[in-house]
């Protein structure tokens, strides 16, 4: 008698945009994107109250930016937040990434180009000429990642910034 052997195949990825109840889900996934950074050498060191302020931030009456959440079946496995804005180079909208991150379990699901593909769909509707976000050098898995997605780096431009408290 042969037996067929039954693997479990991973629950589809789904992808949404977050509200206020995934606060506690979107915390963990960025405690976790910040202690992966930790073993790649992150120079800085992230305090995690800071997150408390996300709420607000994304949430709140006058929020700067939005959330989208992976799921695998009931599992967060990653987020993705962003905003628009312009950039001048093309007068035209853009949309900005500010954090992107699948959990370490999760990768090879499809998350990432999911969460991904769900940007370009909002940009698109909002009429967005391109999208654009920050690597760091370190982390060769997102540079291979995006590079396979099929983005470009802009090797004349550097990232500023003024501090402000």
């Amino acid at each position: 008698m042969v037996r067929e052997l039954q693997t479990a195949q991973p629950a589809a990825v789904s992808i949404r945009a977050a509200t206020r109840a995934d606060l506690g889900a979107l915390c963990a996934l960025w405690r976790q994107f910040n202690a992966w950074l930790d073993t790649l050498g992150e120079p800085e060191n992230i305090d995690p109250a800071l997150f408390g302020d996300f709420e607000a931030l994304c949430f709140g009456p006058e929020a700067v930016c939005e959330a989208a959440i992976a799921f695998s079946g009931d599992e967060p496995i990653g987020y993705l937040v962003y905003y628009f804005g312009i950039r001048m180079e093309q007068v035209g909208a853009a949309l900005y990434i500010a954090d992107l991150f699948v959990s370490h379990e999760a990768r090879g699901l499809g998350a990432g180009r999911a969460l991904m593909e769900h940007a370009r769909s909002l940009a698109l509707a909002r009429g967005c000429k391109s999208m654009l976000w920050q690597v760091w050098n370190r982390n060769a898995t997102a540079l291979a990642f995006y590079r396979a997605l099929g983005a470009d780096w802009i090797e004349e431009e550097l990232t500023m910034i003024w501090r402000l408290g």
